[in-house]
C-alpha cells in the first residue's frame, strides 16, 4: 500500500512512513524490493 502511495500520489517517503508508523529506511527498502519484483 505504501509503495502505491509513493508511485501514484507522489508523496515523500517521509510522509508515508509517518502514516504507517515505520522507519523511512524500511519503507525505502521494501518499496525497492516491490519495484524490482513486480516490474
Amino acid at each position: 500500500m505504501a509503495t502505491l502511495q509513493y508511485t501514484r500520489e507522489y508523496r515523500t517517503y517521509e510522509q508515508i512512513a509517518a502514516d504507517f508508523c515505520i522507519h523511512e529506511s524500511n519503507l525505502i527498502c521494501r518499496s525497492q524490493w516491490i519495484e524490482v519484483t513486480l516490474l
